[in-house]
């Protein structure tokens, strides 16, 4: 984790492919990192202009599992934006995110759904502003819908990337 940070400071973009990795070991490896930048964070008291991208994150995030990346993934959701440390956590599955971070995601893009469940799980946690399954089972590949705090308008805005 100390030469991930290293190449950071250098390099401002790192990758990390885990995919072979054991999930148990990618855990440890998510709470290594998150641990120390907020670290940095702890001992320097200023922001880091960080962003972290987690794939996959309902194995990071999960209220029951997740264990030891749960905790500073929900740390990073709920304070990280003071600090200049974001979060993006990329999921089809944001019905196992624990609700402590569900609670702290404050911008939401999503495609095609898989079930009309999945929508009923993102209304748990969002206003759609009126979109309802239908809306969201048209979407062809690399069709969003951004709702949230980070759309500044009361509706839901539909994208195309």
């Amino acid at each position: 984790s100390n030469d991930i940070l290293e190449r950071l400071e250098r390099d401002r973009l790192v990758v990390v492919d885990l995919s072979s990795v054991r999930q148990e070991e990618r855990r440890y490896l998510v709470a290594l990192v998150l641990r120390r930048i907020w670290s940095y964070i702890d001992e320097r008291k200023q922001p880091v202009n960080t962003l972290v991208v987690v794939d996959e994150a309902h194995n990071y995030a999960c209220d029951q599992g997740c264990w030891p990346s749960n905790e500073l993934t929900e740390r990073t959701a709920r304070e990280g934006r003071k600090w200049g440390l974001g979060l993006v956590l990329a999921s089809q599955r944001i019905i196992d995110f624990s609700p402590d971070v569900r609670n702290n995601i404050n911008t939401f893009f999503f495609s095609k759904l898989q079930t009309p469940g999945d929508l009923d799980n993102l209304k748990g946690v969002l206003d759609l502003g009126g979109i309802d399954y239908e809306d969201i089972a048209i979407l062809a590949t690399r069709e969003f819908y951004f709702a949230g705090l980070g759309n500044p308008l009361k509706y839901h805005l539909f994208s195309h990337t």
